[in-house]
This record gives structure tokens, sequence and C-alpha cells, in this order.
């Protein structure tokens, strides 16, 4: 290795590639880093998307058994079963 470095191709290599290949690693790291941040982000945003429609449809359901049970509690109340209230 000592030999190469004395050459001119050595010399060459280790004070002008190898420079650059660090320089341009660096920049990949960099590059790749942002991508990243902005990765999560975007999978962050589809979270709190998600959740937000998924609250809203377990929010109607309830509702909706809210009102069945009314529904339920009034037929009782006319002498009804539940199930002859839901039927007409």
């Amino acid at each position: 290795m000592e030999e190469f470095a004395r050459t001119r191709r050595g010399s060459k290599f280790f004070d002008a590639d190898l420079p650059k290949i660090a320089s341009m690693l660096e920049r990949i790291a960099i590059g790749l880093e942002e991508k990243n941040k902005i990765e999560e982000k975007k999978l962050i945003l589809e979270q709190k998307k998600w959740l937000k429609e998924n609250r809203e449809e377990a929010k109607d359901e309830k509702i909706q058994e809210a009102k069945d049970y009314i529904a339920n509690l009034r037929a009782i109340k006319n002498g009804l079963s539940p199930s002859d209230d839901q039927e007409s």
C-alpha cells in the first residue's frame, strides 16, 4: 500500500479521488436523511388522516347504536318486541 501511495496514480487517488468519494458519500447521506424526513412527515400526515376518518366512522357507529337502543326502548314501552318495531 505504501508503494502505491508513492506512485503518481496512488498520489492522485489519495489526494484527489478519495476526498471526492468521501464528499459524494456525505452528499448522498444528507440527501437520504432529507428524503427520510419528508417520508416521515408524509406518513405522520397519513396516520392523522386515517385516525380522523376512523374516529368519525366510530362516532357514526356509536350514534347509530344509540338510535337503535332508543328505538328498542320505545318498542318495549309500546308493548312491542324490539324486532317487531324494526320490521315496520
